[in-house]
């Protein structure tokens, strides 16, 4: 009741690519989500993404985390955050502050 989470992972094969070979597109992702009190919750998510098997430095890393306040029945406010790493030593990471309003009328 405090707690909820999963795991997904995933890998395909994308058949005659570049130069004529099978390349393998895997990826893997954590998330949960946690009551801290009546009203708020923590929630997290982590994904690691590798496109191709054949490159040796294409990999990608996904953060998501935040805070579901509940205003009222139904509507919810969620400061929030997106940070993306590469292993490419010359792409820069990025972050991202997001606020989701929801509400269900």
């Amino acid at each position: 009741k405090r707690f909820h989470g999963g795991l997904e992972g995933f890998m395909r094969t994308n058949k005659k690519q570049a130069a004529g070979d099978d390349v393998k597109v895997r990826g893997i992702s954590a998330f949960g989500a946690g009551k801290m009190n009546e009203k708020t919750k923590a929630f997290a998510r982590v994904d690691l993404y590798d496109p191709s098997d054949k490159a040796g430095d294409d990999r990608e890393y996904l953060v998501i985390g935040g805070i579901d306040l509940a205003l009222a029945e139904g509507i919810h406010l969620m400061p929030n955050f997106t940070a993306t790493a590469y292993q490419d030593a010359n792409a820069d990471a990025e972050v991202i502050p997001r606020a989701t309003l929801y509400f269900k009328f």
